[in-house]
This record gives structure tokens, C-alpha cells and sequence, in this order.
């Protein structure tokens, strides 16, 4: 079953791996900026896989603002 990824968990998900108050994470947050490193971005990333969204390293790398991931992993669901 697919999980839905709304912004609250996204956000939720990205508070949790960065000690990051998710009140404080806007769209344009940029996300590198706020601690999360490559080794939590693979994590999360991991998990968000086995929930079934279809998003990769590259493509977060590359977008790194919170409301961009936000659209990468809504797009990406299967």
C-alpha cells in the first residue's frame, strides 16, 4: 500500500532525523541549511521508498528546499 505524502509528514519526517523544530520548516527552508546531511537525506529516503514514493539522492540534492521535496515525493508516489 502506497502512503499518502503530505507536508505534515514529510515535515514531520524531516524534524525527526535533524532535531529541527518542524514549526520553524517554511517552503523555501533550505534543508542542507538546517543539518540534514547526506547520511539522514539516505535515510530518509530509504524510508520513504519502502512507503512507496519513487524519488532519489539526486533529485532531493537538487531541489533542496522544503516545499521543493515537498512536489518531488507527491509526484513520485506509486
Amino acid at each position: 500500500m502506497s502512503a499518502t505524502f503530505s507536508r505534515a509528514r514529510i515535515v514531520a519526517d524531516i524534524a525527526s532525523v535533524t532535531d529541527y523544530p518542524a514549526d520553524e520548516l517554511k517552503d523555501d527552508t533550505v534543508l542542507t541549511d538546517i543539518g540534514l546531511d547526506s547520511l539522514r537525506m539516505m535515510e530518509l529516503i530509504e524510508d520513504w521508498r519502502a512507503d512507496g514514493a519513487s524519488v532519489d539522492y539526486y533529485e532531493l540534492v537538487t531541489h533542496p528546499t522544503l516545499g521543493e521535496w515537498v512536489t518531488l515525493l507527491r509526484a513520485g508516489e506509486q
